[in-house]
């Protein structure tokens, strides 16, 4: 009886997913209504930043701002005429994606509704959604044993991963003490098993959506296939998987969004639309890095739009939309595809992009792997940009705690080019993605004879790094000692860099600064890169410390942290702060939990702050958090009880964190 109930459920669900008889249509509307009128006539004024906040993210005009120098709103940004959705509502549309990147909606219509809706004024044209198909190449290799038994003399014992970050010289950098920390990437696959692998389950992953069941859970559900969480979960552990002695990505602690796009239930499927709303989700949230492993050789609906002479960058939906995410200051990592093989042999969209990096796949040799996709694109560019390793690349398997195998395809070569951006910025945030590309490509294998083989070549971790000039350990380490506290830090650059210029400033108000010239401890190469260190004298009654770095090599002068002295580290009582740029909500953990969670959040100022739990009927349940806080990073613990500490039952429940301009909520499970 509860397989035939699974079963109906499950046709239910197929319906609702693909209806019969109807095909999923983009609809794209002439205008956006009064907000564009109010936002061309601001534009003549010189004042469209001000429609900003409304419409945007702090930690998306945050990161423009950084990398862009101004908060760059644009007509993408405003958003669709909710009037036009509500007129294709009345006649019984159901609305799958909004696009305001592409003032569209989507939706699946029959032949009948599809006449109707194009009587509209508003509308300005419809098209079919592309379905993207994919046959994943992935597959166990022979591993020759000299490989699998290398060790590294590095800070981490990578386990079986070493070779796949010693091939792009991630250990270098990790060495340095930079690890990713400050940089949010998102990641778009099948699904993502994280919360039960070892490797996974302590990363810091912020938000997760399943845009094809509509929730907020990106592991297998009851109504997946088998495995639909495989491939995500496994290019996740090559970028970020964090388990030393066996496993180790290069940018384990950045934190993450995950969108589940990919329906595995018949093949590997991926519509555009879903594609277009993760990217404009992500952007939404401040990501700084999106990684997507694509690698699809055919469309799944027959329409015939896209051929090799569309790879041009500027005609499919989903190239268009990767380039759009790079225009607001996003890195765009993208799988160049494993047709190299095949009679289509080229990169597939989104790869073709002309500001996104696309990735191609090389063997433990160094060659071209045979299935990689190559270039050019139908216009004549170099692709792919760049490589890594994408034969027999070691990484976690969905399903257990402690399940590893090896994978093959420019899949898994593009969440290492990914992660190594993600080193990049979180050294350099204010670095544009045109440059990050610039120093993947121009410090890569073969970068003086870029060919449509391997693009640019192999990238190196350490030298794209450094390409632009000095830099600092993510967070330095800290010596308590009686009458002084040692702050030491790694500096490094490709250029020579100015003994003298290298100083610590220190201040106990945040103000007025001292500075101390820092020593040499130990160097790494012939540019004076290496440990430096510095002391601060103790002094009566000071428990806490402000304080940054600088340096000067023949490309500038560079402090950290970024926007220093504005921003600082702190110390205090001998333990090291990093001020978060912003305020951010993590999920509880665990959750769901059935006697206490844990409830951490991050405040960038000094401000008024109150966190609050709430049941389903909108009432105070507890109040956590009420009372000014300074900046910090801050964890807290509920035990399911109410204010009058009453038992609290199983249930849904909500936890909102309010700050100055900040309004966030989540959601937690409580089981007795």
């Amino acid at each position: 009886m509860k397989n035939y109930i699974l079963l109906l459920l499950l046709l239910l669900l197929a319906v609702e997913v693909f209806p019969a008889g109807k095909t999923k249509y983009w609809i794209f509307f002439k205008d956006k209504g009064e907000i564009e009128v109010k936002y061309k006539s601001l534009s003549k004024n010189g004042d469209i930043y001000s429609l900003a906040n409304k419409y945007l993210s702090e930690k998306s005009i945050q990161r423009r701002i950084i990398r862009l120098g101004k908060t760059s709103l644009d007509y993408s940004d405003l958003p669709v005429n909710e009037e036009y959705i509500n007129e294709l509502k009345k006649i019984g549309i159901k609305i799958e994606n909004v696009s305001r990147w592409f003032n569209a909606v989507t939706a699946y219509l029959n032949e009948e509704e599809l006449n109707e809706i194009k009587k509209f004024k508003f509308v300005d044209k419809t098209s079919e959604v592309v379905v993207f198909k994919c046959k994943d190449k992935s597959y166990n290799d022979e591993r020759n044993s000299d490989i699998i038994l290398q060790k590294s003399s590095s800070k981490y014992n990578y386990g079986l991963s070493l070779f796949q970050n010693q091939t792009i010289n991630v250990p270098k950098v990790h060495d340095l003490g930079i690890e990713g920390n400050g940089v949010l990437v998102g990641l778009m696959d099948t699904g993502f098993d994280w919360k039960r692998h070892s490797s996974l389950m302590n990363l810091k992953v912020l938000r997760e959506y399943d845009f094809i069941f509509r929730d907020s859970i990106t592991a297998n559900e009851s109504v997946d296939v088998a495995g639909q969480d495989s491939h995500g979960t496994l290019c996740f552990s090559i970028l970020a998987g964090f388990a030393p002695d066996t496993l180790i990505g290069p940018s384990f602690k950045s934190e993450f969004i995950l969108a589940k796009t990919e329906d595995t239930r018949s093949e590997t499927k991926i519509e555009e639309d879903n594609w277009v709303s993760a990217a404009e989700w992500m952007e939404s949230l401040g990501v700084d890095v999106v990684s997507s492993s694509l690698g699809y050789n055919q469309f799944d609906n027959n329409i015939g739009n896209y051929t090799y002479k569309d790879m041009d960058g500027n005609t499919a939906i989903i190239t268009k939309a990767a380039d759009i995410a790079v225009s607001k200051g996003i890195v765009v990592v993208i799988s160049a595809g494993n047709e190299g093989s095949t009679s289509w042999k080229y990169i597939t969209a989104p790869a073709d992009g002309k500001n996104v990096i696309s990735v191609g796949a090389v063997s433990s040799n160094g060659s071209k792997a045979s299935f990689s996709s190559i270039g050019p694109t139908y216009d004549g560019r170099i692709k792919p940009d760049v490589c890594a390793l994408g034969v027999s690349v070691y990484h976690a398997v969905s399903g257990g705690k402690n399940f590893y195998s090896y994978s093959s395809g420019t899949s898994v070569a593009c969440p290492l080019v990914a992660g190594v951006a993600s080193l990049i910025l979180s050294s350099r945030p204010d670095l544009t993605p045109f440059q990050v590309r610039d120093a993947l490509r121009n410090t890569a294998s073969n970068n003086s004879s870029p060919n449509n083989e391997i693009g640019w070549g192999i990238i190196d971790a350490y030298k794209a790094l450094t390409y632009y000039g000095v830099v600092f350990s993510n967070e330095p380490k800290i010596e308590n000692f009686s009458d002084k506290v040692k702050v030491s830090s790694y500096i490094a650059s490709s250029y020579p860099i100015d003994q003298n210029s290298i100083k610590l400033y220190y201040s106990t108000d945040g103000k007025s600064y001292t500075s101390i010239s820092m020593n040499q401890e130990t160097k790494i190469d012939d540019t004076n890169s290496g440990l430096y260190s510095a002391t601060i004298p103790k002094q009566s009654g000071t428990t806490i410390f402000y304080y940054y770095f600088s340096a000067t090599d023949t490309k500038g002068t560079r402090k950290h942290p970024f926007n220093a002295p504005d921003k600082n580290f702190i110390l205090n009582n001998n333990e090291i702060v990093t001020l978060p740029n912003n305020y951010i909500l993590y999920q509880n953990y665990p959750n769901p939990f059935n006697s206490t969670t844990q409830i951490k959040f991050s405040v960038p100022n000094k401000s008024k702050v109150t966190l609050k739990i709430y049941n389903i009927l909108g009432q105070n349940v507890k109040t956590l958090i009420d009372r000014v806080l300074e900046p910090n990073q801050y964890t807290v613990n509920w035990n399911g009880r109410d204010e009058n500490k009453n038992i609290c039952g199983s249930g849904l429940y909500f936890y909102c964190l309010e700050g100055e301009g900040f309004k966030e909520i989540k959601k937690m499970v409580l089981i007795k």
